[in-house]
């Protein structure tokens, strides 16, 4: 399902308790991408967030093909805390 747009002052916890300023930059029906500074080492990133509920399978073939276009990404599996 598509994710509710949230408050671009949000911020999230990632698996490696980073924490991020967000500004919400785009979307579409498999997630939303945010313009986003990573408040330990005030350096800019972009994360795309997706819904919990995307079925595993589509989450591990999208991974694969980030892999592949930009080299060396590292995917970053974050949870929305509200």
């Amino acid at each position: 399902g598509q994710m509710d747009a949230g408050n671009a002052s949000a911020l999230l916890y990632c698996i490696k308790y980073k924490k991020f300023s967000l500004r919400k930059i785009g979307g579409g029906g498999f997630g939303e991408i945010y313009d986003a500074l990573d408040l330990l080492t005030r350096e800019n990133v972009a994360l795309k967030v997706e819904s919990a509920q995307q079925p595993k399978q589509v989450l591990k073939m999208e991974v694969a093909v980030l892999k592949k276009l930009q080299g060396r990404a590292v995917p970053w599996i974050c949870q929305k805390m509200t």
